[in-house]
């Protein structure tokens, strides 16, 4: 029991629910082979929650931390069993989505968009914030790695940033 409680911990942010990064990259490399063999498409987003920064220095630490909490479970309820969510690295998500292509992975994470824009983070006491995010995706190819990969993705959202947040960028566009 307690060893299965570590080999989740090794493996989950306990924060989020969502996989730690350690093991979404091992995840990926696993889908990668397998795009590889079966000639079926995948997708990786990475998602990033704008103005964190500000939640943390205006509202709290805690405060950040259950946005960060919610906005995991989001994600959980909005793409598909077989899409693995992991938390990248503070504020930033990486969604790997296999059998999934370049336009249904645009329409998955426009779909998520659509339900984040609708939700208010309570944050206890009658207190509510709105929270917005930008994602960047890009579109395996026979000869990605993970890390060519992840990096369009991150190239994208980065653009998405600079085009003022709370958008999508597709690494096509690029």
């Amino acid at each position: 029991e307690r060893t299965a409680a570590l080999e989740r911990l090794a493996i989950v942010d306990p924060l989020t629910n969502t996989y730690r990064r350690n093991h979404l990259l091992t995840l990926l490399e696993t889908e990668l082979k397998r795009m590889a063999r079966s000639q079926r498409p995948l997708t990786v987003t990475m998602i990033d929650l704008d103005n964190f920064k500000e939640i943390n220095d205006r509202r709290g630490h805690l405060a950040g931390d259950k946005v960060l909490k919610d906005f995991g479970v989001l994600l959980g309820e909005m793409f598909r069993g077989s899409d693995i969510v992991g938390r990248f690295g503070g504020e930033e998500f990486v969604i790997v989505m296999p059998e999934c292509d370049l336009a249904d992975g645009l329409e998955a994470v426009e779909r998520f968009f659509t339900a984040l824009r609708a939700k208010r983070f309570d944050l206890g006491s009658g207190s509510a914030l709105e929270v917005t995010c930008s994602a960047g995706l890009a579109q395996a190819s026979d000869d990605s790695s993970a890390d060519v990969l992840l990096d369009r993705a991150d190239q994208a959202m980065y653009r998405a940033k600079g085009n003022g947040k709370d958008c999508i960028v597709t690494a096509d566009s690029l």
